[in-house]
């Protein structure tokens, strides 16, 4: 669906399945920007490419992607993908950015707006994206011929997230919590192109790209043979005093409060990134790929300009209280945080929780506590 409007109405959804029967055919659900003139924007998702309001909401049909089943006395698992099948989900945007055109979000389930999936503390929510037998591809790009105004701060003009997207004014003091979310052989992309001289910052997130006085509540992503990766890779994009600058993280690319006061900062608490085996329905640890690119020229000594950021679980942090998170990987070749910043030697900060955390005198004091990385060994 293209876009939901439910301003005036809630509007209920049950279960969805994409199935394509053809394992040599990968469908496309993709939105591109034509001319470098245009200045529109490019909203691209399984489900929901916008959403206005905040009055959607998921069945307990949808919620329920795993149900148990007896036979013989002996328990079995139904798993319910979304995606049965090989998708690409791609927004391209070959146009002109300025401060509100020429975006490039995309997403598996919501690419803008938002989608209450939350479940409660009797049932979480459990929502299968990409089925272990397919791929799924979601990517957000600016092409090489992508332009725009010079040195403006813009948050969210090139986006990628496995669940979300980006949602902005509508997830303010809203807590996403009780959910569990699953998926496979998944690339989570976003780019901008050598030459492009597009301006804005670059985030890719496994739950969201980024959000703003946010909270998030008891949330496993279990993620086997995943990518992360957002490359800035033109020299020529002009960046501004607070902007330009890449952020990756398992759950979140980039989370900030709204105020200097705690009670306005956001929260991430009981978190785990981790994998799952399917035969043994069982929790095991990871294989995520996460990579992050910065050619990006900083203008002069500027801080928070041109920089990248990556973190196992969030790529930068600033006003928000973390407490009992958990990355859980492997011991393989396939798991692995990776990131590169070629034009300034303080443009990289990369970390197993968090690649940076950002904090200002006036700030009252941020808790961070109770997290941990562990590794499984290979088998």
């Amino acid at each position: 669906i293209g876009r939901v409007d439910t301003t005036d109405q809630e509007v209920l959804i049950g279960k969805i399945n994409f199935q394509i029967t053809n394992k040599n055919v990968t469908s496309r659900i993709t939105a591109t920007s034509i001319e470098s003139t245009s200045q529109a924007n490019m909203y691209t998702a399984g489900l929901f490419a916008e959403v206005v309001s905040n009055k959607l909401n998921a069945t307990d049909d949808f919620k329920q992607g795993i149900t148990e089943l007896i036979v013989d006395d002996k328990i079995y698992h139904r798993y319910d993908f979304i995606f049965n099948g090989n998708y690409l989900i791609e927004a391209t945007n070959n146009g002109y950015c300025n401060a509100t055109n020429g975006l490039a979000i995309s997403a598996g389930l919501v690419a803008h707006g938002l989608f209450n999936i939350n479940g409660d503390d009797a049932k979480k929510t459990d929502i299968l994206i990409s089925s272990d037998e397919y791929n799924l591809d979601i990517k957000a790009t600016q092409t090489a011929i992508t332009n725009g105004v010079a040195n403006i701060n813009i948050l969210d003009h090139c986006m990628a997230g496995l669940t979300f997207g980006y949602i902005d004014d509508a997830a303010y003091n809203y807590t996403f919590e009780n959910i569990n979310i699953y998926s496979n052989n998944t690339k989570v992309i976003a780019t901008r192109e050598l030459t492009s001289k597009a301006t804005g910052d670059i985030h890719v997130g496994g739950f969201i790209t980024y959000s703003k006085q946010t909270k998030y509540d008891n949330i496993n992503l279990y993620l086997n043979d995943t990518e992360f990766r957002a490359d800035s890779l033109s020299y020529d994009a002009e960046c501004s005093a607070d902007g330009n600058s890449v952020f990756v993280g398992a759950l979140i690319g980039e989370t900030q409060g709204n105020g200097t006061q705690a009670a306005n900062f956001a929260n991430i608490s009981n978190i785990k990134i981790a994998g799952f085996d399917y035969n043994n329905n069982k929790e095991i640890g990871h294989t995520i790929k996460m990579t992050a690119i910065q050619n990006t020229q900083p203008r002069g000594n500027d801080n928070y300009n041109g920089e990248n950021y990556i973190g196992g679980v969030i790529g930068r942090s600033s006003q928000t209280t973390i407490s009992n998170v958990t990355n859980f990987g492997s011991e393989g070749a396939n798991d692995y945080i990776q990131m590169q910043g070629h034009q300034s030697p303080d443009s990289a900060f990369c970390g197993g929780i968090i690649g940076f955390i950002k904090v200002n005198a006036d700030y009252d004091p941020i808790n961070i506590s109770n997290c941990k990385i562990e590794n499984e060994e290979e088998l």
